[in-house]
């Protein structure tokens, strides 16, 4: 039974064509049927099989890929299994060199996980080390034992044969990257460099790689080298190459799985770059990934593109490697990823006179001593220039998470206003060059570009402090973008016509008509007073509308906001639902969001950052512009708003001028409630003509 057990295992390891889902189907199988085999045997059981046995746990675990931050409970589990059995073989035969082969790999991939806090014994790790190198190294698993052991035990014989090992493995940025490991154990860092350099010429076509964990790792390690700033030089040059990799393989959304541990990267090369143009693209590139889970994708199968995804996802193979080929124009035989490269726009091109506001958040600067490093980059289009402000965002976070908490909480107390008024407060507090004229000219209009929580925030609603109650939006027009990226230099063609689609009962207001302003304007259905049905807003959606006012319940879910729903007549419709929507056609339109939390976004700690709300999901159909609220609406509020402001020439002007109107009733009430109706909505999108690209910016 060993033998066939270990020839299985053999053909395994050489097998090409096997699937990710017939490899754990495979792995499955093998441990229904050994299972009991050990249980019977208990502590009689064979050391060879003890270790067998070990390696179809370790490679089960291999099989499971981290899904962002968080590694499969399944995966650890496996690991662990394959630590204890191979241990136990080694007990039973000592100088076995496949099977301290076999602990010694397990060992270090469960160690890798913070999750389990596991640690190597360095005893059985250098027996490993010892016992490999006497056998001869026969893979690169091989050469990774002894290094580690090499590595901590400051080992100079073993480090320097890792550096004169051969390069003509299958892998060869696996054994540039153990060799520059090498190099800077043994203090060569012109070697680093060189190394360095060889492993990120030679990079696995597959972001889903487990060598982008390790290079990652190991600039981490670098940048602790006192007096060296090579950590920078490679931090930057692997962000770029990252960046091109993202490009070619021309979707984003499986990178959610894949990227969002590799968040410190991002980080690194953010702080290495000088140039501020250069550290916003990287600030942005970060910024507005979809997250669709696994599970969203099944649900959305049907859809070519998706179908796609979900093949290459089954496709890969022991630790998840994408084999992606590069994609071609039919009509050009151009790269598409050429295409995408020039079609963006660059930041020269924000027409006057408008100023963007470009945040980024780096965690990796957080502790007692340096506090928490927010970043405001900022590019004025009336003289194209940029400027750097820093600030600590731990007490502004504190803030938000006290309203937070009271919004959910108690949403019709007046504790979640007052908490909303000292939030605004601590905005101006941690960025007073809101206010600063030198950073930010009177009565120019912004663009704000958030990250991490800042997207939850009215920036817009800055308040400069408690004496003048000076707020920001009394000066200055605003409109948010998820990510400078998604801007397109194409002109949106707009309809003629304005669809209105509501559903709220009559009897259910005592008072007055809910959204009766708004009922009294012109508009293209005749129906818009009947209840509304999800059937509806899909019929309005292919129109191509000039105006489409959606009014209607809305229910924000930050937990999972591809659940985020409008409460229509007959069914709810979610963001996940406008996403799948493959026949919508908003090209060009104004929406109007009369709902509740219709622009709420996920909290501070997802992984990657990205703005997924409903009005999110109106805009990634080219909607021109949507104005909706980050919170709850006052329905009568939100009427008298959007009939104002529903035809202007500039949406960003008019709901200017309404929240002004809305302010000055404040601050001579001193009622927070007044603050609280007014100041959720803004407008995300950003329409205006954009100055035309020159050559040498198309190439950006």
């Amino acid at each position: 039974m060993l033998d066939l057990v270990e020839e299985w295992l053999k053909t395994y390891e050489e097998a090409k064509k096997l699937t990710h889902r017939e490899r754990r189907q495979e792995m499955e199988d093998k441990i229904r049927v050994l299972q009991p085999v050990l249980q019977a045997k208990g502590k009689d059981a064979d050391p060879r099989f003890l270790s067998l046995l070990a390696r179809i746990y370790l490679y089960r675990g291999m099989l499971f890929r981290p899904k962002g931050f968080t590694t499969p409970a399944r995966k650890i589990e496996a690991l662990k299994k394959a630590v204890q059995l191979s241990e136990k073989a080694v007990e039973k035969e000592k100088d076995n060199p496949n099977f301290l082969r076999t602990w010694a790999q397990a060992a270090l991939e469960l160690e890798a996980i913070p999750e389990t806090s596991f640690k190597v014994s360095s005893g059985l790790l250098k027996d490993a080390a010892l016992c490999i190198n006497k056998d001869g190294n026969h893979s690169l698993k091989d050469l990774r034992v002894i290094l580690e052991y090499a590595e901590r035990e400051r080992n100079t014989s073993f480090l320097q044969s890792v550096l004169t090992e051969k390069d003509g493995w299958k892998r060869p940025f696996d054994v540039f990257l153990l060799k520059a490991r090498a190099a800077f154990a043994l203090n060569r860092m012109d070697d680093v460099r060189y190394f360095l350099k060889s492993a990120m010429d030679k990079t696995p076509k597959a972001l889903s790689s487990p060598f982008w964990d390790h290079l990652v790792d190991f600039l981490k390690k670098l940048r602790t080298k006192e007096g060296s700033d090579l950590w920078k030089e490679m931090a930057v040059a692997a962000h770029r190459l990252c960046r091109e990799k993202e490009v070619k393989i021309a979707n984003n959304i499986y990178l959610y799985r894949h990227w969002a541990r590799q968040k410190s990267l991002y980080n690194m090369a953010f702080l290495a770059q000088n140039d501020l143009k250069e550290k916003a693209k990287i600030a942005d590139s970060l910024k507005s990934r979809p997250v669709l889970r696994y599970q969203a994708l099944r649900e959305m199968k049907e859809h070519q593109n998706i179908a796609k995804l979900l093949e290459q996802d089954d496709q890969e193979r022991d630790g998840g490697y994408h084999k992606q080929q590069v994609e071609m124009d039919e009509r050009t035989g151009k790269r598409l990823s050429e295409k995408m490269e020039k079609a963006g726009v660059s930041y020269e091109n924000l027409p006057v006179p408008w100023i963007s506001v470009h945040f980024y958040l780096n965690e990796s600067e957080n502790s007692e001593d340096e506090g928490s490093k927010g970043y405001a980059l900022i590019f004025d289009a009336l003289t194209q220039s940029w400027k750097e402000r820093r600030f600590d965002y731990a007490k502004l976070h504190r803030k938000f998470m006290t309203w937070q908490e009271a919004y959910i909480s108690a949403k019709k107390s007046s504790f979640a206003k007052d908490s909303l008024v000292e939030l605004c407060r601590e905005i101006g507090n941690t960025m007073p060059f809101l206010f600063d004229t030198a950073c930010i000219r009177d009565g120019a209009p912004v663009l704000w570009i958030p990250h991490g929580f800042l997207h939850r925030l009215p920036l817009h609603a800055a308040i400069r402090d408690e004496a003048t109650n000076e707020i920001f939006l009394e000066k200055h027009a605003s409109r948010y973008l998820p990510a400078w990226s998604i801007l397109n230099s194409a002109s949106a063609i707009r309809g003629k016509d304005s669809y209105m689609i509501k559903r709220f009962r009559a009897k259910d207001y005592e008072k007055r008509e809910p959204f009766s302003d708004l009922g009294k304007l012109k508009w293209g259905n005749e129906d818009h007073k009947k209840l509304a049905t999800p059937d509806d807003l899909k019929r309005f959606m292919t129109k191509t509308p000039d105006v489409l006012a959606v009014l209607c319940h809305g229910h924000g879910d930050i937990l999972n906001p591809l659940k985020s729903w409008l409460e229509l007549e007959g069914g709810g419709f979610s963001v996940l639902d406008i996403l799948k929507y493959e026949e919508a056609n908003l090209s060009g339109a104004r929406v109007l969001l009369g709902a509740c939390e219709a622009d709420m976004a996920p909290p501070v700690e997802y992984a990657i950052d990205e703005h997924v709300s409903l009005s999110a999901a109106f805009l990634s159909h080219k909607a021109r512009e949507v104005i909706a609220g980050l919170w709850r609406i006052n329905i009568t509020r939100t009427d008298i708003c959007y009939t104002e402001v529903r035809d202007s020439d500039d949406l960003s002007l008019a709901l200017k001028k309404w929240q002004k109107k809305q302010l000055k009733i404040w601050k001579k009430n001193q009622n927070n409630k007044i603050f609280y109706w007014f100041t959720p909505f803004r407008i995300m999108g950003f329409p205006l003509k954009l100055k035309e690209n020159n050559e040498s910016e198309a190439k950006q």
